[in-house]
């Protein structure tokens, strides 16, 4: 239950500081289950697609952007919970304030936390709290070498009301075109090695394979090869994991307002699942999505910026089979950066 895309944020994060200083933490870029990211907010599970956070011009994907154009389309937005809020705040001294609170599956169970961030020219130092008494620090460096972009760090956390203990992780990445790799690797009381590496041999194709390594019981819990094709207008994704399983998804646009994509396990031993669905851009600032599942599940998603530093998200969801007496959802979350 470990995702670890956050490396792709914090590459991502520097380029920005050069760029337009506009970082959004809050982005679902998980990182290991039960600890937070930079703004606090825990990582959702395996099972939950990871949705990293948009590229910049003239950067390389991460091993989860493959497809993204169609988990935009039938994921962001839908698995808000009943309510989430999340803000970034940015002083003139390098030092970053977040916060997140969520109600999530519904509001019985609310989740929230705080976090900080310092920079000191290529050397970060996080700290962020959970209301579960989770806290967790990360001390690296991300600075230029061998022609590319490199990052280490250390990442601990501690869980002071459960029995997990102290936790330690090192992490890497090193990004040069046309090459792009991640690693986490536990160092105390974890137990999954991890990482990717990806290759972009043309402007609008990428290859890569990820493995996830079971230390403890000395075999691999996954490992998947894929293949993406976007021109911005089409994309094509197909992953084949652990020799068993092929999934893929596909996003066309429509001309400037329409846009249908679908996500199917396409081979495998595993249980069938697909959704399929469409958005339509009301304008710069509003979109509306919808999809159904195949256990006939309905969602309608509206996303509206009310500024470049506001986003708001609606959902609400019922099972067509029964659309009158079966469950309903109902969900709103609202993202600040300042």
């Amino acid at each position: 239950n470990t995702r670890f895309s956050r490396f792709g944020s914090v590459f991502r994060k520097r380029r920005r500081e050069g760029a337009e200083d506009d970082t959004d933490d809050t982005d679902e870029s998980g990182e290991s289950e039960n600890q937070g990211n930079e703004s606090g907010e825990p990582a959702y599970t395996e099972e939950e697609e990871v949705m990293p956070p948009p590229l910049l011009e003239g950067e390389m994907p991460t091993f989860f952007h493959i497809g993204i154009l169609a988990k935009e389309c039938l994921i962001h937005g839908y698995k808000i919970g009943a309510w989430h809020l999340s803000t970034l705040s940015k002083t003139n001294k390098d030092i970053d304030l977040s916060s997140f609170a969520r109600a999530k599956p519904d509001c019985d169970t609310i989740l929230g936390g705080i976090g900080t961030r310092y920079k000191l020219g290529p050397l970060f130092l996080t700290h962020d709290w959970q209301t579960d008494n989770i806290v967790g620090t990360k001390v690296g460096i991300l600075n230029k070498a061998a022609g590319g972009q490199i990052l280490a760090l250390l990442r601990g956390s501690y869980g002071i009301d459960n029995d997990d203990g102290f936790k330690l992780e090192g992490r890497f990445g090193f990004e040069r075109s046309p090459l792009k790799t991640e690693i986490i690797a536990p160092i105390y009381n974890l137990p999954k090695l991890m990482g990717y590496v990806l290759a972009q041999p043309l402007d609008n194709w990428v290859l890569a394979y990820r493995a996830v390594y079971d230390v403890d019981n000395m075999g691999f819990d996954k490992h998947a090869v894929c293949v993406g094709y976007t021109n911005g207008d089409t994309e094509v994704g197909l992953k084949y994991e652990n020799f068993q399983d092929l999934r893929g998804s596909l996003f066309q646009r429509l001309g400037e307002k329409w846009a249908v994509a679908l996500k199917a396990n396409l081979y495998g031993e595993g249980e069938k699942k697909f959704a399929v669905g469409g958005q339509y851009r009301i304008n710069d600032t509003a979109l509306v999505k919808a999809k159904i599942r195949q256990d006939c599940h309905f969602g309608l998603v509206y996303q509206i910026k009310l500024a470049m530093s506001t986003e708001i998200l609606y959902h609400f969801g019922f099972n067509a089979k029964d659309p009158i007496n079966g469950p309903h959802k109902l969900g709103v979350s609202w993202n600040f950066k300042g």
